[in-house]
C-alpha cells in the first residue's frame, strides 16, 4: 500500500468507527501498519490491539515496520495491545476488559492534551475481526455494538479518535452471510472496502475517495430549551439534524423526502406541539411502515404503554427514553437506516 493510499484510507476514516472490509491478509497489515506509521508521523497517539501480539516473534516482525519504532514506545506516543484475552472475553460476551481499555484511553488522551501534545488518536483493533473469522457473528454484532456505543461517546465527548476494525471478505462476502455482514456493518460509522484504495493490477492506487454519509435525524421537539441541549449534544456527530416544534412540520419533513432518502431516524416527544406524538407516528408509518422511530416522554409508563396499544403499535419494536434520560442512552440508539 502506498502512501497517497494510506493517506486516502486516513482521510476517509478519519474521527469514524470504520468497518473496513479486506481480502488478503498481507494486504490487511500493510494498510493497518502504513496507517499507523503516518498518524505517528503526524505526532498522534495510536494503539495497535491485536491478537496477534500473543505470538511470540510478533514484536520482532513488528519492529523494522514502524518508523522510529523504539522511541514511539519509549515515548508513549505507540502501544501495543495483546488483544488475545479480549478476544477470548468478547467470545464469551465478557467486555470488561474493553471498558477498562476505554478508560485508560480517555485518561492517556487527557495526560497529552494537558501536556500539549497532539490530541488526535487513531486505534486500530482486530478482536472482532477474529471473531467473524471464526464465524461468531453474535459475539462480532455484540462487541461491534459496544464499539459503536463507545465511539458515539467519544464523539459527544469532542475525543478526536479514530476506530479502524478490518473484516475479512472471504467470511463475509458469501452469500451465506451477506446477511451477517450487514448487522456487523449497521454496528459502525462507516463501512469502506479496501480494494477501493489498493489497485491489484501490478499495484495500481485506485484511491477512490469515499465520503461518510452523515445520519439523518429529524427531531420533534416543543420545548425550545431541549432542542438546544438535542443541537449542543449531537453538533460533534456525523449526523445530519433537522428540528421541528410540532406535528404539521414534522410530517412536512417527512412528506417532502423521497422515499430513497427517508430520515435514518425520527425522535418524536409523546406530547408535541398540535397533536399526540402517537398520532404523528402513526401517519409516518403509513408513510414508510419501516421508519425507525424513538418516543421521548415525561410520562409513565403505563399511559405509554396504553397510547401504543390505542394506536396499534407495538411498544416492544421502538425504543422510549423517559426524561431527563442519560444523553448516552440515546447516543447508542443512534445508526444509519437498514435500507441505507
Amino acid at each position: 500500500m502506498t502512501f497517497a493510499a494510506s493517506n486516502d484510507l486516513l482521510q476517509s476514516s478519519d474521527k469514524q468507527h470504520l468497518m473496513l472490509l479486506y481480502d488478503d491478509e498481507d494486504e490487511r497489515s500493510a494498510a493497518e501498519i502504513d496507517c499507523i506509521n503516518r498518524v505517528l508521523d503526524a505526532g498522534q497517539y495510536c494503539i495497535y490491539a491485536t491478537v496477534d501480539a500473543s505470538d511470540k516473534d510478533f514484536l520482532a516482525n513488528l519492529a523494522p515496520r514502524i518508523a522510529d519504532y523504539d522511541r514511539h514506545i519509549q515515548e508513549g506516543n505507540f502501544v501495543i495491545v495483546n488483544f488475545k484475552p479480549f478476544y477470548d472475553s468478547a467470545a464469551n460476551c465478557e467486555l470488561t476488559p474493553f471498558k477498562q481499555l476505554k478508560a485508560q484511553v480517555e485518561e492517556t488522551l487527557k495526560d497529552r492534551i494537558a501536556s500539549g501534545k497532539n490530541e488526535k488518536a487513531l486505534i486500530v483493533a482486530d478482536a472482532a475481526c477474529n471473531l467473524a473469522r471464526h464465524k461468531q457473528f453474535d459475539e462480532c454484532v455484540t462487541l461491534e455494538g459496544w464499539w459503536q456505543g463507545t465511539y458515539n461517546d467519544w464523539m459527544a465527548k469532542n475525543l478526536d479518535i479514530s476506530i479502524i476494525c478490518a473484516h475479512p471478505s472471504s467470511v463475509l462476502k458469501q452469500q451465506l452471510h451477506i446477511g451477517e455482514q450487514k448487522r456487523i456493518s449497521h454496528a459502525h460509522s462507516l463501512k469502506l472496502d479496501l480494494n477501493d484504495f489498493i489497485g491489484k493490477n501490478h499495484g495500481r492506487i485506485l484511491a477512490k475517495q469515499a465520503k461518510p454519509q452523515k445520519i439523518q435525524i429529524l427531531l420533534a421537539e416543543s420545548e425550545a430549551d431541549i432542542r438546544t441541549i438535542y443541537r449542543d449534544c449531537l453538533k460533534s456527530l456525523p449526523v445530519e439534524l433537522v428540528i421541528v416544534k410540532g406535528a404539521d412540520e414534522c410530517l412536512e419533513q417527512v412528506l417532502m423526502r423521497d422515499k430513497r432518502d427517508f430520515y435514518d431516524i425520527i425522535i418524536i416527544d409523546t406530547h408535541v406541539k398540535d397533536a399526540s406524538g402517537f398520532d404523528i407516528a402513526k401517519k409516518i408509518l403509513q408513510v414508510n411502515p419501516d421508519q425507525q422511530i424513538i418516543f421521548t416522554t415525561t410520562s409513565d409508563l403505563d399511559p405509554i404503554s396504553s397510547g401504543f396499544k390505542a394506536h396499534s403499535l407495538d411498544i416492544d419494536k421502538y425504543p422510549i427514553l423517559q426524561k431527563p434520560f442519560l444523553f448516552s442512552q440515546l447516543l447508542g440508539l443512534i445508526k444509519p437506516a437498514k435500507s441505507k
